[in-house]
């Protein structure tokens, strides 16, 4: 290890999953960048997870919350509990190549205005093969639980938003750390190996949450016509999607929309056209691809 190698915080959200969690950590040790603090935040798992990390890895810092705070709020957790100059952010279902992590660093450190690096997510292994033209390329957006920051957005920026329980998030992340005239990096070169899910997720409970962040995000940072333009759309989409799988409880979920616009506004704080422009101009630039 250099002296001069940039501390990094991996922070791991969980919420059970207990072996692939430990499979999960184990493999940030196999990492050939050394400089390193690992911090696990447990969203109040219930089966054995914390007492499992802390046998295995008692030099992890693991932070045990009593409730399960979401995705958002456990992040942030993880943030002002960290000392790195880079925060890591791995989803407990992952595995991270072995030199994925010396990359990043060697390419966030780079650029002085490359705030965010999105590594490549493989969801199969067994399908992977090396594409060379998957070349790095300015975005829009990130996934949480596959990217890197520099320290300095969360001090410049803010946290992730408090009244996200999950779905949406990065959308309104990405937005803020664009205004503030940071890069976000999509780069292929560092590999993570995402695991398919073994449970039983909620559909509609998901669609609804991405609705409602969707909407919060509109009307938090767009202009007034674009949001309400974007409010139409995506509740028509909804409804008929609710309609769809029949879910009828969208007629009280349209009243409580009402509340989260004019939540919304309360903490408006509208992006610049430039940034605007920018974004508008990075997924063209996806979709063009």
């Amino acid at each position: 290890m250099n002296i001069n190698d940039p501390l990094v915080s991996v922070i791991i959200l969980t919420w059970n999953r207990k072996e692939d969690t430990l499979e999960c950590i184990d493999s940030i040790y196999k990492q050939s960048y050394k400089n390193i603090e690992i911090i696990v935040v447990d969203n109040a798992s219930t089966d054995g997870t914390p007492q499992a990390i802390k046998k295995t890895y008692p030099e992890v810092k693991l932070i045990h919350l009593p409730h399960n705070l979401g995705c958002p709020e456990g992040r942030n957790v993880g943030i002002v509990n960290s000392s790195g100059e880079i925060l890591f952010f791995l989803d407990n279902d992952a595995i991270i190549e072995p030199h994925s992590l010396n990359k990043i660093v060697t390419r966030i450190t780079a650029e002085e205005k490359l705030g965010i690096v999105q590594a490549k997510i493989i969801e199969d292994p067994s399908k992977f093969y090396v594409d060379i033209s998957d070349k790095e390329r300015y975005t829009h957006l990130f996934s949480g639980g596959a990217s890197a920051f520099k320290k300095e957005v969360f001090d410049k920026v803010g946290l992730y938003p408090n009244d996200f329980f999950g779905q949406a998030e990065e959308s309104d992340l990405a937005l803020r750390a664009l205004e503030y005239g940071y890069n976000i990096l999509y780069f292929p070169q560092a590999i993570i190996f995402h695991k398919a899910s073994h449970e039983q997720r909620n559909r509609k409970k998901i669609i609804k949450r991405q609705f409602f962040n969707d909407i919060r995000v509109a009307w938090k940072y767009y202009p007034i016509h674009i949001a309400l333009l974007q409010t139409i759309g995506k509740t028509i989409i909804y409804i008929y999607d609710s309609l769809k799988n029949n879910n009828l409880f969208f007629v009280f979920d349209c009243v409580i929309l009402i509340n989260v616009i004019v939540q919304s506004l309360r903490k408006r704080t509208p992006v610049s056209k430039k940034t605007l422009l920018k974004r508008k101009q990075l997924k063209s630039n996806i979709r063009d691809r």
